[in-house]
């Protein structure tokens, strides 16, 4: 097995709990311009959202970041045998909480198993039933970080869960680690082009990986968003933002964002706003002839500038070419260059 090396840090751990229900979408945040309107909310669907159960080895203790100190992708996973899911048999996972221990990675693709095995000393991690890939710029370091899962999945509790993450390592140590409990063989396996455990590296840690359960799926299947009673949305949205591209500068507008349910809808209160002044765009040099047109720009004070201005004809005039001409602007207006006026505001 790879060589692994470890950096240990004092962690307290504080779990996070979240419920999965049909309830209205909250915190609806607008991020505005005169042109667009960038909704978003959160709901119970998503990553940071009391559940029914939760299963982990590790608590609390020393934290330590594990790794191989260099570019390589390995997986860490923890295994729960048949007796430690008889209480969550029918139940679905559907969160994964874990803590990174750097930024030293690209991604962490969290993955479920069911059916593994450890027998006569070998490991079997049985059938991949859950991948969700999590960019690093999504998670925080050093405190446990919840994910949803794409695929809940489904516990039968005759079959072995294992649960764990690959991660992209560029260096470092980025994978946490507890040594409070340590079990060997159960919450410290390890794929390194095989799967093997910590202790083969006398490392006494176990990984910070915990499980998060709900009795019934979430109702919410997706979310509407309205805008002055209207929807806007053709079809069903199930993430939670949404950008609003057909309005109109210096007008109000109220939004509402609606959970859909499997038998029944619930919406946000409206949130209203009123878009900024549309931009007044004017043309530069008019069509670079004899026009006059406004340069809506104030002037430096006794400063000279020169740069190459471009018009829409003179752009269009001849394919592959373009044409240019040169001004030099003062403090002083107006400024003739030839057949073209140029005003500036003082």
């Amino acid at each position: 097995m790879k060589k692994i090396v470890i950096f240990l840090c004092m962690l307290l751990v504080t779990m996070v709990g979240v419920h999965a229900q049909c309830d209205a979408p909250t915190n609806v945040q607008t991020d505005v311009t005169w042109s667009r309107v960038n909704l978003t909310w959160e709901s119970s669907l998503q990553d940071s959202v009391v559940f029914d159960d939760e299963l982990s080895y590790h608590q609390t203790g020393n934290f330590a970041g594990i790794g191989t100190n260099s570019a390589y992708t390995f997986t860490c996973a923890v295994r729960y045998p048949v007796d430690s899911l008889t209480s969550r048999n029918g139940m679905y996972l559907t969160h994964v909480g874990f803590i990174p221990a750097s930024n030293t990675a690209t991604t962490f693709t969290i993955k479920v198993w069911t059916g593994g095995s450890y027998t006569n000393e070998t490991f079997d991690e049985g059938t991949l039933v859950s991948s969700t890939v999590v960019p690093m710029s999504e998670l925080t370091v050093g405190i446990e970080n919840i994910i949803r899962l794409n695929t809940p999945v489904l516990i039968n509790s005759t079959q072995e869960l294992w649960v764990g993450y690959e991660v992209a390592a560029t260096g470092g140590r980025p994978a946490g680690a507890t040594n409070t409990p340590y079990l060997n063989n159960y919450n410290d396996l390890i794929y390194l082009g095989g799967w093997g455990t910590l202790a083969e590296s006398s490392i006494s840690y176990g990984w910070c990986i915990n499980t998060y359960y709900v009795s019934t799926l979430p109702e919410i299947t997706g979310f509407n968003v309205f805008r002055d009673g209207t929807q806007l949305n053709s079809s069903l949205i199930t993430s939670h933002t949404f950008t609003d591209d057909s309005i109109a500068g210096q007008t109000q507008y109220c939004y509402t964002v609606q959970s859909v349910c499997s038998t029944t809808t619930s919406s946000s209160s409206p949130v209203c706003i009123t878009t900024p002044i549309q931009p007044t765009c004017y043309p530069m040099i008019g069509n670079g002839t004899t026009t006059t047109s406004y340069f809506p720009f104030n002037a430096f004070y006794k400063y000279s500038y020169s740069q190459q201005i471009f018009d829409a004809s003179e752009l269009g005039a001849q394919a592959g070419t373009i044409a240019s001409m040169t001004f030099q602007y003062m403090y002083s207006s107006p400024i003739t260059m030839g057949n073209v006026t140029i005003y500036m505001a003082n």
